[in-house]
């Protein structure tokens, strides 16, 4: 393994570990693949510089705070919302991901209330 990859395979896991104690299976699922797919995407890319890698460990951390906080007793705290700027900030590319998750997302949570009506 590359030696300037630790620190973001750490952080990787992390969040591995958080999703698994603190998210239903669901959303574990969920959570995992699009960390997974990432993850990887930006570690197999060759246009990566130093900025946007801080800034990717950035955004990921202060994700992994939302997801596993540090307060005894605390849950996940999610909002569902994106501030413009960050939205703003985001490639064409970042856009096209987060609509696609938010279709599956949505898709699933249909899923899942179809099945507990029919229980």
């Amino acid at each position: 393994m590359n030696e300037a990859a630790r620190p973001i395979v750490s952080l990787y896991r992390q969040i591995l570990r958080a999703h698994y104690k603190c998210l239903p299976s669901p959303m574990r699922v969920l959570g995992d693949g699009y960390a997974r797919e990432e993850f990887r995407r930006h570690l197999d890319s060759t246009s990566m510089t130093n900025d946007r890698w801080i800034e990717f460990a950035s955004e990921w951390s202060r994700y992994l705070a939302n997801v596993a906080p540090k307060e005894e007793g605390a849950g996940p705290k999610f909002t569902g919302e994106l501030s413009k700027e960050t939205i703003d900030a985001m490639s064409e590319e970042q856009r096209m991901m987060l609509r696609k998750l938010k279709e599956e997302a949505q898709s699933f949570g249909e899923a899942v209330k179809a099945d507990e009506e029919t229980k």
